[in-house]
C-alpha cells in the first residue's frame, strides 16, 4: 500500500539521476535467506531504526506532522519547504518534494517510510537503497520479491521488514519501507499533501501535511 497520498506528482529538488549511484548498500549487506535487516538496511538518511523521537528532531527539525499521540511524524524535504514556498510560489507541475514518514513506539522510531518521485531521489536513499532505479535493477540487486501487494505497487521481502513501492507503469521503485519487524513497517501511517495556492493566482505558495488524525 502506497504510504502517501498524493495531491500533486512527486519529483525532489536538489536530487541526483539515479544512474549515476552504486549499488545499494542495503541490497550488498543482505545475507542469503537473512531473517532480520543488517545495519546497512536499518538506516535512511540521518534516522535510524530505534532512534529516539528527540534524537530524530535534533537530525531533521520539528517535523511538518506529528500525530496527536506523538506516534507518528512526517517530514518533507527539501527541508523547510513551506516557508520556501512562501517567499517563492511555484507551479504545481514544478514542486519537488518527497516524504519521510515515521512510526514510533514508545519514543523511538519503530519503522519509516520515505517516497521520492519517480526517477528522482535524495543522494542518500540512492546510494542506500537504490530507489529510482528501474524494477529490474531491484530485481538483480535484492532478488524476487517474495509477495506483491493486489494492486502490484508494493513488493515485500518476507519475512525481513522491507519492502519497496514500485511505479507499476514506469516500472521503476520510488519508495522504501523498513521496520524493526514487518508489523512496525506495516504500522507506518498514510499522510496527504493539502497545497495552499497564492490570492488570486494558481501558484503554490505552502503546503501542509495531513495525517488520519
Amino acid at each position: 500500500m502506497k504510504r502517501v497520498a498524493l495531491l500533486v506528482p512527486l519529483l525532489l529538488m536538489a536530487a541526483v539521476p539515479v544512474a549515476a549511484q552504486p549499488a545499494p548498500s542495503c541490497a550488498a549487506a543482505l545475507a542469503p535467506g537473512a531473517q532480520s535487516l543488517p545495519e546497512a538496511c536499518r538506516r535512511i538518511g540521518p534516522v535510524a531504526l530505534g532512534m529516539s523521537a528527540a534524537a530524530v528532531q535534533t537530525a531533521l527539525g520539528a517535523p511538518d506532522y506529528r500525530s496527536a499521540d506523538g506516534g507518528a511524524a512526517a517530514y518533507l524535504f527539501p527541508r523547510h519547504l513551506d516557508a520556501a514556498l512562501a517567499r517563492r510560489p511555484v507551479k504545481a507541475a514544478a514542486l519537488r518534494h518527497s516524504e519521510l514518514v515515521i512510526a514510533y513506539r514508545q519514543g523511538k522510531v519503530a519503522g519509516m517510510a520515505l517516497t521520492a518521485g519517480t526517477g528522482l531521489v535524495p543522494d542518500f536513499a540512492a546510494r542506500g537503497f537504490g530507489i529510482g532505479t528501474p524494477l529490474a535493477a531491484m530485481i538483480r540487486a535484492y532478488g524476487p520479491p517474495r509477495r506483491w501487494n493486489g494492486s502490484h505497487d508494493e513488493a515485500s521481502y518476507d519475512p525481513l521488514p522491507l519492502s519497496f513501492m514500485v511505479d507499476d507503469e514506469a516500472h521503476r521503485v520510488f519508495g522504501v519501507t523498513i521496520g524493526q519487524s514487518r508489523a512496525a513497517a506495516e504500522s507506518v501511517p498514510q499522510v496527504a499533501l493539502a497545497l495552499r495556492k497564492a490570492p488570486g493566482s494558481d501558484l503554490v505558495s505552502g503546503v501542509t501535511v495531513k495525517g488520519g488524525d
